[in-house]
Parts: structure tokens; sequence; C-alpha cells
């Protein structure tokens, strides 16, 4: 079995995160913006996460069921990362 690691992220302006996770499942989904972008996504929970800067910057965008929360960067659009449950579709 995996073990979990941190990994970062964020986008071009200053959002940045950490999120731990081994990374055994992630999905595919197939929503129009995901399929777009060719997200592969991972779900880790609210305690394995942290924001460690910007989130002044980031807007948020929901649609459809709006239960999902996409946190954007309003200045340079990359969606740094979405905040939400775990879909019942999810493995």
């Amino acid at each position: 079995m995996p073990e979990a690691k941190t990994y970062t992220g964020g986008c071009h302006c200053g959002v940045r995160y950490e999120a731990t996770s081994d990374l055994r499942q992630v999905i595919a989904c197939n929503c129009s913006i995901c399929r777009k972008k060719g997200t592969i996504l991972s779900f880790v929970p609210a305690s394995a996460f942290t924001l460690k800067s910007g989130a002044g910057s980031l807007q948020d965008y929901q649609f459809n069921h709006r239960v999902i929360h996409h946190l954007v960067c309003g200045t340079c659009g990359v969606e740094a990362f979405a905040r939400g449950m775990v879909p019942r579709w999810s493995p």
C-alpha cells in the first residue's frame, strides 16, 4: 500500500497549498469542465489540506448542483483546488 506524501500546488500569482495523500484512488470526472481540462481528481480530507497563501485572490465558481466550490485565482484564472463532498459515484 502506498505511503502518504505531501504534494504542493498553486497558481502563477501566489496561491499556494499543500495536500497529503497516498493517491491510491484518483478519478477522471466527466463533467463538462473537467472533460475540457483533462482533470484527474484526488479527494483529501480537510485535515490533510493546508492553504499556505493567496486566500484573498480566490474566487468561488459553482455550477449545476452547486456542491463543489471550484476555487479559481481571480488574477490568472487557474483553478488551484476545489472544496466539496466526495461524489456518490466516486470509487
